[in-house]
This record gives C-alpha cells, sequence and structure tokens, in this order.
C-alpha cells in the first residue's frame, strides 16, 4: 500500500477566467485519479504576462503531521486533514515559490524571484533567510537584490534581473547539510546555461556535487534517498539523474519521459514517483524500469509541479478551497 498522493499542477496559457493551478489526489495501487479541484490564485496575477509560469500553477508541497502546506506564487496555505484552511503564510521578499521542505520545526521555501532561501517557523513567522547566489557568480551578477520590495507584486521589480540562478528545490542530508538546486544559472559572459546542486555545509562552505550543462529548461526537485545517495531531474533531457553529495564524480540517469520533468516523492528504498507532464510515473531505482504511469489529466496545458504523500485518514480533495476569512500571518 502507498497511500494517496496529493499533486500540484501549473496550467500553461490558462486565461484568467480560468485556474492557472490544479490540484490532484492519486490512488497508486488501483492506477487512477480520486479527486481533483482548483488551487487559489494570488492577487495581483493580471499582471504577470508569462504564459507559462510566473504567477501561475499550485507548487511546493510538504506535510508535517496532520497540517498540509501548500504553495502558489507568493504564499503557503496551511489545510487541515478536512481540508479547512487554517492560515496564510506570507513574507514580502518571498516569492515566485516553488519548494517547500519541512527541516528543524521550520518550512524551508524556495524563492526564486531574488535567490533566496526562506525559513518560516510553523507559526508562520520568518526565522531566517539565506542568499544562495553561489560565491563563483560573477560580480555584477552577486548584486544583492533589495530588501525593500514587494516581490509578490510583479510590478515592483524586472523579474530576469532578479532571478539570477532560479532556485527551486532544497533538501537536508542525515547530516545537516544543505543542498539547493540552481535550476539555472545564468552565464553570460559564456552565452550558455547550466543546472547545479550546490551543497552548503554548516560552515558555509559551498561545493557542486552535480552539475548539468547546456541546458534549455531548468531542472528541479531534489530527492534524498539513502545517507547521500540523491536523485535530482534533468528536466531538458527528461532523465532521472541519482549521485552522490559527497562529491562523488559517479551518476547514472533513467530515462523517464520526453516530456517536462518536475515533482518526486520517494515511497521507498528503490522506488519514487516523478512527474512527467501531466502523468506520473513510478520508477523503480535499481532496475531503471517505469513501473507505472499515471494520467492525470487529458489537458495538454498541464504539467505536474510536486508531489506528497498524504496523512492516513485525510478527507476527499473538496470541488474548491478556501481562500479567504481565516487567520492570516505574515501578509
Amino acid at each position: 500500500m502507498t497511500g494517496t498522493l496529493l499533486v500540484t499542477s501549473i496550467v500553461r496559457g490558462a486565461q484568467l477566467d480560468e485556474p492557472s493551478g490544479l490540484l490532484f489526489t492519486v490512488d497508486l495501487d488501483q492506477e487512477r485519479v480520486t479527486g481533483r479541484c482548483a488551487m487559489p490564485d494570488p492577487p495581483m496575477r493580471e499582471h504577470d504576462a508569462n504564459p507559462r509560469g510566473g504567477m501561475r500553477g499550485a507548487k511546493g508541497l510538504v506535510v508535517v503531521g496532520d497540517r498540509i502546506f501548500i504553495a502558489n506564487h507568493g504564499s503557503i496555505h496551511e489545510f487541515d486533514r478536512s481540508w479547512r484552511l487554517q492560515a496564510v503564510l506570507s513574507d514580502p521578499g518571498c516569492a515566485g515559490i516553488h519548494d517547500i521542505c519541512h527541516q528543524d520545526d521550520l518550512l524551508w521555501v524556495t524563492s526564486a524571484s531574488n535567490d533566496r532561501l526562506f525559513a518560516f517557523g510553523l507559526d508562520g513567522h520568518t526565522e531566517r533567510t539565506i542568499d544562495c547566489r553561489p560565491n563563483a557568480l560573477s560580480v555584477e551578477d552577486r548584486t544583492r537584490p533589495p530588501d525593500d520590495l514587494d516581490y509578490r507584486d510583479p510590478r515592483t521589480h524586472d523579474p530576469t534581473a532578479h532571478d539570477q540562478t532560479h532556485l527551486n528545490s532544497v533538501a537536508f542530508l542525515p547530516d545537516g547539510a544543505m543542498l539547493v538546486s540552481l535550476g539555472r544559472l545564468k552565464e553570460s559572459q559564456a552565452g550558455l546555461t547550466r543546472s547545479a546542486v550546490m551543497r552548503i555545509n554548516s560552515d558555509g562552505d559551498q561545493s557542486f556535487p552535480m552539475t548539468i550543462t547546456g541546458t534549455d529548461h531548468p531542472s528541479h526537485s531534489l530527492c534524498v534517498l539513502d545517507g547521500d545517495h540523491v536523485a535530482y531531474l534533468d528536466t531538458n533531457a527528461g532523465d532521472l539523474l541519482q549521485f552522490h553529495a559527497s562529491g562523488s564524480d559517479r551518476c547514472s540517469r533513467i530515462h523517464v519521459a520526453d516530456e517536462f520533468l518536475r515533482g518526486m516523492v520517494r515511497l521507498s528504498a528503490e522506488q519514487v514517483v516523478v512527474g512527467a507532464g501531466a502523468s506520473l510515473s513510478v520508477i523503480d531505482l535499481p532496475s531503471g524500469d517505469v513501473r507505472k504511469c499515471v494520467t492525470l489529466c487529458d489537458d495538454p496545458r498541464v504539467s505536474v509541479y510536486a508531489i506528497v504523500t498524504l496523512p492516513e485518514g485525510t478527507a476527499h480533495l473538496p470541488d474548491t478551497l478556501a481562500s479567504t476569512t481565516i487567520p492570516r500571518r505574515r501578509l
């Protein structure tokens, strides 16, 4: 028994009268979708002209006990197992949210709009921020983004000037070291782009156990499998990579699909689920086989964003999710 999965997605090119992000629940054992609803859009979505992403979509996910946290572009919605909205966590400096990770009673949130990692307490207060721009970036690219902007409002800044690394995933190793996905590092001098996994030790030392060169699409979704054994999605190639965060040169590839890969959850020591376009693929890591594939919907605009396993006893996904008249934190 694998339990029920919750999946977020983005609807590329969604019109303003359509939801730009959908949630699905999936029973992997029965290989079927059991629920579907829209994610509340962030305010000011009408001011974002990016048809593929930007402010669109339901994004990062994490489950902490009986609490379910779901992000959109600029806020994190907390639900209980009955899908009652408990709170909204938000900070003006945190936007372009991609992934969420729970570690040490903190929610670690990637803010791709300005290459920062935010640590929220479970009470909603911002406890810490980390600039995740590598020390190796050129001087002009390492200019610190302004602190006094509301990055949730696309009218306050030029996204291309502040998103230098496309910070889009975070994970922690058993020794406490942090891994972050720098999905697209801009290298203006060489005219190339690359993706990298950056390891940040407790002393702040940075290293790069994984680099992917010549990427057209950012890479996504870190997943620690066991010890320093890590999985990472080469979205550009449709491959799942496995490497060791200790810095070993060994790397293996499993081709998942000729689709946009994003979203990954570990089922066991030997199996993970990966989002591929509008479907989920169950991957057997030792053999490299795709064991099963579940299609979420027939809309070609839908693309998976994140995946988690829901707590046992979670209610059926409602037709709509509440987004107003709630306790609000750090708005």
